[in-house]
């Protein structure tokens, strides 16, 4: 009722059950996304017409996600009841930390200025990536997806090198960080995605996370957009801070799009 009728809802996770839009007011907000998850032969759930009311709703709404898991248990993520579906938990419990992630995010303000929306925008990209990543152990992030060798463990390396390797290094001239200093990428270029797998995925998260902040504090020391990198382009021409902001807004909602097939191709959990 609350995500349905209260202005600004972030989202709803409806788990079990699913009662008709029009209990409500008969429609569902356009922007506030959801996810119903139940099992398939739960007779509370199919025959009672929450299965119907919840397909009602996923084709009402883009928003709209319907999670079927295979049995006949109604609170079957409840550890204390002996309905409990370990297996099918461990999934709701990762699809719904991806869902939480996403809607984390701060959307940009549509009145800001060109420099607070370039940073806004390129947040909210990286909360994206971070988001597609959450509840997933260390064999799913290292998943490869034939024919492509991306993983999702190896783009969140990825990025967090390319983050400091272009603010900090680049555009301050500061030092490079472990563990990018010993690694002669040109010996290796896929260092990143290729040692990525051999890390935890909290680890990965918390380095992106600080790549990331590292990256802001380097923006904010600038003292305009049109301030030049004091390390030059391969073609010896400097760059600005917009230019550089714009550069890593394009390549990390690139690498999103990526982590949105990843992620679905994993546990069935889509982007918006």
């Amino acid at each position: 009722m609350l995500a349905q009728t209260r202005p600004g809802a972030k989202g709803a996770l409806l788990f079990h059950s699913c009662l008709p839009v029009a209990e409500f007011g008969g429609t569902w907000p356009r922007d506030t996304p959801v996810q119903v998850h139940a099992m398939d032969a739960d007779q509370l759930f199919v025959a009672e017409g929450d299965l119907d009311a919840a397909r009602e709703l996923v084709a009402m709404t883009y928003a709209a996600e319907l999670f079927l898991y295979p049995g006949d248990k109604h609170l079957f993520a409840d550890p204390s009841l002996p309905d409990y579906d370990e297996a099918a938990a461990k999934l709701l419990m990762q699809r719904v930390l991806g869902f939480l992630g996403r809607t984390a995010r701060f959307d940009p303000d549509p009145m800001g200025g060109e420099r607070e929306l370039l940073g806004q925008y390129l947040d909210f990209q990286r909360q994206t990536v971070l988001a597609k990543t959450d509840g997933l152990n260390r064999e799913q992030m290292a998943r490869r997806h034939e024919p492509s060798a991306l993983t999702l463990a190896g783009l969140l390396y990825h990025l967090a090198l390319v983050e400091e390797s272009w603010l900090e290094v680049r555009f301050l001239g500061l030092p490079v960080r472990e563990p990018w200093a010993g690694v002669d990428f040109d010996a290796d270029p896929e260092w990143e995605f290729r040692t990525s797998a051999e890390l935890e995925p909290e680890r990965l998260r918390q380095r992106y996370r600080e790549a990331c902040e590292r990256s802001r504090q380097a923006a904010v020391q600038a003292d305009g957009l049109d301030q030049l990198s004091v390390r030059p382009l391969r073609d010896g021409r400097r760059f600005t801070l917009r230019w550089v902001l714009l550069h890593l807004l394009e390549e990390t909602a690139r690498h999103a799009g990526h982590a949105d097939m990843l992620r679905e191709a994993i546990d069935g959990t889509v982007g918006e």
